[in-house]
């Protein structure tokens, strides 16, 4: 019975080795991969960016935070006291500005737009992943089929090379086709190496996409026909949403032409006078208010 060497049984003993240390193939079908790979973190900090983003266009809208001030007005400095000068006066007073809405609004519509954008480009990225894994799963196949002819090949050349011994035993002068079978053995074992070299890598990247090597088949692949429509194409549909943000860009600009808005109340009380000469006053309170508009004077040479 034919025993084939130890030198061609060593590719299937290394892979077999690689098959025990590696990572264990997992039967997968196409839509199961296609969901691992929707949570690609990848994907994920895209998706967190385009919520970041309609944070901020919620946020906006909102207005800055009220300023609060405490003091006191007209204190004396040589005769510290609260009773002795009539103007003397303590105050507590609330600020709040409040810019355009025009303005406000327009940020708020370009943050919105960003998350647009953001999410078209999400979807172009998990169609790239997509394709990546795709074509992984084919180049894996291609690799297998190209291993099991190598395979095939050294057990044929190793068929070969016992019936070249079994002409030399009996006195053939055949000697130099050992040689040449030996050089052909080394191409093969040579190929099969370059084989295991690739298969690794493509099921690194297979991990890199869905965490695991799965035991896929290779998807079938169609021609697409294109309807014209250039918004078929991620990168237009990309653009397209850059351009909203551009436009966006601009009302902000023209919003800064429009006035921004305050408002102010200021809270004093007096209190009575101690009756010394000249310190014979009532105590009372009043309550000060104001309306704040800027003038865009300098629009044209800081917008233009």
């Amino acid at each position: 019975m034919y025993k084939p060497p130890i030198y061609s049984l060593r590719p299937a003993l290394t892979a077999l080795l690689l098959a025990t240390l590696g990572p264990a193939a997992i039967a997968q079908s196409m839509d199961e991969l296609e969901a691992r790979l929707f949570d690609h973190p990848a994907l994920d900090a895209m998706r967190y960016g385009s919520d970041a983003a309609r944070e901020r266009a919620q946020a906006a809208t909102g207005l800055p935070d009220p300023v609060v001030s405490l003091g006191i007005n007209n204190f004396p400095i040589f005769d510290p006291s609260f009773d002795t000068f009539l103007p003397t006066n303590k105050a507590i007073g609330i600020r709040q500005q409040i810019p355009n809405w025009a303005g406000r609004e327009a940020r708020s519509a370009e943050a919105l737009r960003r998350a647009v954008q953001n999410d078209a480009a999400t979807d172009m990225r998990f169609a790239e992943l997509r394709a990546a894994l795709q074509i992984a799963l084919i180049e894996k196949r291609r690799i297998e089929a190209q291993r099991i002819l190598a395979e095939e090949r050294d057990a044929k050349y190793a068929e070969l090379e016992e019936i070249v011994q079994t002409e030399i035993d009996s006195g053939r002068p055949v000697v130099f086709r050992l040689a040449e079978i030996d050089v052909e053995r080394a191409e093969v074992a040579r190929t099969l190496a370059e084989l295991e070299g690739q298969l690794s890598q493509v099921d690194a990247q297979l991990i890199d996409l869905v965490g695991l090597v799965p035991a896929t088949p290779a998807p079938a692949l169609t021609v697409l026909d294109w309807n014209g429509d250039a918004q078929a194409f991620h990168l237009v549909r990309v653009a397209d949403k850059a351009i909203d943000v551009a436009d966006a860009g601009v009302d902000q600009a023209e919003a800064d032409y429009k006035p921004n808005w305050g408002a102010q109340l200021t809270y004093q009380q007096r209190d009575q006078g101690s009756g010394a000469p000249g310190s014979t006053f009532a105590g009372d309170d009043w309550v000060s208010g104001a309306v704040t508009f800027t003038i865009p004077l300098w629009a044209e040479s800081r917008q233009a």
